[in-house]
């Protein structure tokens, strides 16, 4: 997967095997991180279709 390439890149050894994931702290940390980065697009992104949807049912009500 991603987060184990990222690993390799940055020289962790992880091994031949993508199933590193499970059981490797520092590729962990790299999803952790990811979902941390990302959640937050994705709850603003949410928030904002949520508003802009409201906005156009009191628009054509």
């Amino acid at each position: 997967g991603q987060y184990v390439q990222w690993a390799r890149e940055a020289g962790v050894d992880v091994g031949s095997s993508n199933d590193s994931f499970f059981y490797d702290p520092t590729i962990r940390d790299y999803y952790k991180n990811y979902v941390k980065l990302t959640g937050i697009v994705i709850v603003s992104l949410a928030w904002y279709w949520d508003t802009v949807w409201v906005r156009s049912v009191h628009l054509v009500v």
